[in-house]
């Protein structure tokens, strides 16, 4: 099951929002080995909108099938000016 960190919130400044990208990952984590990385999702900034949205999840090569095949992940963006 999922685990989140205690912080619900991560606010950041984007200097280039034309050419800055917004990198997602899930990452598996256990206390025997390093975090494992086993999804991802890469967003131009440029490309983000307000509110809850369906972010799409890919394998570690880049692809949507097998489990990933609907993976997604619900996130909430809230963009300041």
């Amino acid at each position: 099951n999922p685990v989140w960190a205690e912080e619900k919130f991560h606010e950041f400044e984007v200097h280039l929002p034309d050419v800055a990208i917004m990198e997602f990952l899930l990452l598996d984590s256990n206390v025997y080995v390093d975090d494992e990385m086993v999804g991802f999702s890469a967003i131009p900034v440029s490309c983000l909108r307000r509110g809850y949205r369906s972010i799409l999840i890919r394998n570690k090569q880049a692809l949507r099938t097998g489990r990933f095949d609907s993976a997604i992940l619900l996130a909430y963006i809230q963009i300041l000016n």
